[in-house]
């Protein structure tokens, strides 16, 4: 199923929640979301998820409000056939093509911080969960460096943001040289836990990181 480009204007252009995040306008207008308000995706920030012709094939939404019980986020779609950013924003897939490199991440609130702070060689995963759909089209991509950059989540008794790195390099694995994947998580709990300075450095380091260090 797709979605004609004018549903977009059902989104308004409130971006409060991610404003107060640090998230620049420009970045969130990069991503053509908005706030939708009325159903399924009601009261939440919305993503439009393009397939490789470039039509709407789904969306994703979180949540704006801080006093619910609602999921944070929830899709519309099948998340598992996604590649996203790669087909809805075009400087994502100029940066990954130029840069051989690519950094994926658990959600798109981990994408837009990296985005906002110049690191556009980015990949969301939707969760911990690599599908193999978004395994078999990542491996097509000539890339030299492949960061695993799953949340740390390192004050939770369980720290679930590695176990599923860990699990999703064994599944990337089967279809991309080991040589080529590197485990690097946030230094801080998320991408949007940290400032530019601090992304900053973590790329950078990521940069100049061995192969060795990284497992």
């Amino acid at each position: 199923k797709t979605y004609p480009d004018r549903c977009l204007k059902r989104l308004l252009p409130h971006y409060d929640f991610y404003l107060k995040k640090g998230i620049s306008k420009e970045t969130l207008e990069s991503f053509r979301c908005g706030l939708a308000m009325s159903g399924k995706m009601y009261q939440r920030v919305t993503f439009p998820i393009s397939r490789s012709d470039g039509r709407i094939c789904g969306f994703s939404g979180r949540i704006s409000a801080s006093n619910t019980n609602k999921p944070k986020w929830i899709h519309i779609g099948r998340s598992a056939n996604w590649f996203y950013p790669y087909y809805s924003i075009e400087e994502v897939k100029k940066e990954i093509e130029k840069k051989r490199s690519v950094h994926i991440v658990e959600s798109i609130g981990d994408g837009l911080a990296l985005f906002d702070s110049g690191v556009k060689n980015v990949l969301v995963s939707f969760g911990l969960n690599i599908s193999p759909k978004f395994i078999a089209r990542l491996a097509g991509l000539s890339l030299d460096k492949i960061f695993i950059s799953f949340n740390n989540d390192f004050l939770n008794e369980r720290n679930r943001g590695v176990e599923g790195a860990v699990k999703s390099i064994f599944k990337l694995c089967d279809q991309v040289d080991f040589e080529r994947i590197y485990f690097s998580p946030p230094t801080e709990n998320d991408f949007g836990s940290m400032d530019r300075e601090q992304i900053n450095k973590y790329v950078e380091y990521c940069g100049i990181m061995s192969h060795n260090d990284s497992m």
